[in-house]
């Protein structure tokens, strides 16, 4: 859903779920791995890394994610357990298996078909859940893991534009691959008629 149509309770019905179920369910076994010198392991995504249109408060709850996994993992080295955030990419899931509207009177009414298309996106871009799997468990079962895992669909794509090139690239691919730059022409058509 873009910014500006968000639904505030559903927005913090997904925080309660994405971000403070992890942070409770972390500090409820952190005894138990603590005393295994464990891993915890979180499922961080793309949409935190790069500007995901129309998936902001999703976005937004695995930033904090990343963010939390940040931290926790310099915290907990203390006692020996490894904290790895998973940088999800593409998977094959029923994510997106809710059709979303736009509401009557959105500023996003123009571009409705880009919006339906970015709704499934996800899905039709995507790994199948058991290559995920395995290849993240792959990376997890090593020696030494990575702090960040990326796995799925553009995970390394994503990775290489978000470390080497600068945040205008990805501006430029979601404007364009979303319609953004369509209502951007639309919105600059009406002022000038205004």
């Amino acid at each position: 859903m873009p910014a500006l149509d968000l639904s505030i309770h559903e927005v913090r019905d997904m925080f309660e779920t994405n971000v403070f179920g992890v942070m409770a369910v972390t500090q409820s076994f952190a005894p138990l791995i603590i005393n295994a010198q464990g891993k915890i392991v979180m499922i961080g995504s793309l949409a935190a890394v790069m500007p995901y249109a129309f998936g902001a408060s999703y976005g937004a709850s695995k930033a904090a994610i990343h963010a939390y996994c940040n931290t926790l993992r310099v915290e907990m080295k203390a006692f020996g357990v490894e904290v790895i955030n998973v940088v999800t990419g593409g998977v094959r899931t029923q994510l997106a298996r809710v059709e979303r509207e736009l509401p009557a009177d959105s500023y996003y009414s123009p571009i409705r078909d880009f919006f339906a298309k970015r709704v499934q996106y996800s899905q039709k871009n995507s790994i199948p859940p058991e290559v995920y799997a395995k290849n993240v468990v792959a990376q997890l079962t090593r020696r030494h893991s990575s702090s960040w895992i990326w796995e799925g669909y553009f995970a390394w794509r994503a990775w290489a534009l978000d470390t080497f090139f600068p945040r205008w690239i990805f501006d430029s691919f979601m404007m364009k691959q979303f319609g953004i730059a369509k209502l951007k022409g639309l919105w600059a058509e009406k002022r000038k008629q205004a």
